[in-house]
């Protein structure tokens, strides 16, 4: 059974609105636990469970990121306005208005785990620890990983993943990634695109509903 939330809202992003959920209350003993779900585009509600950290005595903060759940939804933005900074921002933002950036943990899953793991490196001050879980530890080795896979599905699928990969070619920036930048999911694990010189660069490819809890 879910604990029940303590406070639920939503938080200005600029033009924009997070969804929050909060269980416990914030500045105790123990720092809030926020909590970052996979995707990009899934939501908070399969990570609901560790809402029962709460009666532990760690308040625990799920939240939507933006363009999915309970959240802004952007369905005509292009894979460039998906960067990797701007949930970096969104997280920094949220932290700030939910009154927890002096004092937090971050647990993230799979993609959530990445972006936890970007912004635990830039060693912001409030930062009392960080759980990574089911996330790859390297990018590039996940990838080579994931062709693999790829080469093993139905060659049925082949078409279809291969204009997957074509669909969305990545920005040129700094920083070596590999990124499939699917726009619908459609194989989105298991067609990594070339290798590239830019961070990845996602629309969020969900198109179920969610009726935030």
């Amino acid at each position: 059974m879910t604990v029940a939330p303590s406070a639920k809202g939503r938080v200005p992003f600029g033009e924009y609105r997070t969804w929050y959920r909060i269980t416990g209350t914030p500045g105790g003993e123990r720092p809030a636990v926020v909590v970052l779900h996979g995707g990009p585009g899934s939501t908070h509600d399969y990570l609901l469970s560790l809402a029962a950290l709460a009666d532990e005595g760690w308040p625990v903060v799920h939240y939507d990121q933006l363009g999915s759940g309970g959240s802004t939804r952007l369905p005509d933005r292009g894979a460039d306005f998906w960067t990797v900074e701007l949930f970096e921002a969104e997280l920094d933002n949220l932290l700030r208005e939910l009154g927890v950036a002096d004092d937090y943990v971050l647990l993230g899953q799979s993609w959530g785990g990445m972006l936890a793991a970007r912004h635990a490196a830039r060693r912001p001050a409030g930062l009392r620890g960080l759980i990574i879980a089911n996330s790859p530890a390297s990018y590039l080795l996940w990838r080579e990983e994931m062709e693999v896979l790829r080469a093993a599905l139905p060659p049925r699928w082949t078409p279809r993943c291969a204009a997957t990969r074509r669909r969305a070619p990545p920005t040129p920036r700094s920083t070596t990634w590999r990124c499939g930048s699917s726009t619908t999911g459609t194989c989105a694990a298991s067609c990594p695109g070339p290798a590239t010189t830019s961070p990845p660069s996602w629309r969020p490819w969900t198109t179920r509903r969610s009726t935030p809890r």
